[in-house]
């Protein structure tokens, strides 16, 4: 997927985002991922509970993501990863809900990663000890796993197809025996970038690559604020 910024390329877009120079000019100067980190860096810095997501869903929306996992099988006893955890919108109803050391939140923002830090002690569940780490694309985490199960809420619609390949291929290293990887994605007919930082999948391109990592995966019905779908990737 071609990721070169240009006038031809931004007019297509529809985010908000491409339209203010702070922030076109970060993929302009910038390879992907560091632009998207700085991106979100400078959303944190802006305004941190609504710098991803809508800050109106704060309390709503980490409580969805809770009943949607206990959906999926989880359990106090398994351990859970989450990706793109952000400023810990999810992880303050992930980490009360599993047992002490049982969550491992990760992100590409420094920034947001501070935040939900700085939360997790000011709501007192720090003490039970959830990880936060800086991570891309889930390479180096073996001495955390095996993980029952992973979650990704909101990540693909950052990434282009050659980052989710990677994600998904080290997802599946990770993943203990049966366990789930499940993440939301903004549908389309095609792989292709719709913003400075939203991309849009067809489900059979996302089940393949799960399949290529030789996880079984399918699309589920729950549906997401903001039209995204879900797919679950299973270990056999």
């Amino acid at each position: 997927m071609d990721l070169k910024i240009t006038d031809a390329v931004v007019a297509k877009f529809k985010d908000k985002d491409s339209a203010k120079p702070r922030f076109r000019k970060l993929y302009e100067e910038r390879p992907f991922l560091e632009a998207y980190a700085e991106h979100t860096n400078l959303r944190v810095k802006d305004n941190p509970k609504g710098a991803i997501g809508r800050e109106d869903e704060w309390e709503t929306h980490g409580k969805l993501q809770l009943e949607f996992m206990i959906k999926e099988g989880l359990r106090p006893h398994h351990t859970l990863l989450d990706v793109g955890c952000g400023v810990g919108r999810a992880a303050r109803r992930f980490v009360p809900y599993l047992e002490a050391a049982n969550y491992v939140g990760i992100d590409i923002s420094q920034g947001a990663l501070d935040y939900a830090i700085q939360l997790a002690a000011d709501e007192g569940w720090e003490q039970k000890g959830p990880v936060f780490l800086i991570n891309s694309d889930l390479a180096g985490l073996e001495d955390h796993g095996p993980f029952n199960f992973i979650w990704a809420h909101s990540v693909m619609t950052h990434l282009p197809s050659q980052q989710v390949e990677v994600m998904i291929k080290n997802a599946a290293t990770l993943l203990a025996e049966n366990g789930r990887f499940a993440f939301t994605y903004k549908p389309g007919d095609k792989p292709k970038r719709t913003g400075l930082k939203q991309f849009a999948f067809d489900s059979a391109y996302l089940i393949a690559l799960g399949e290529k990592a030789g996880l079984k995966g399918e699309a589920i019905p729950q549906q997401w604020p903001a039209g995204q779908r879900t797919i679950r990737l299973t270990k056999r």
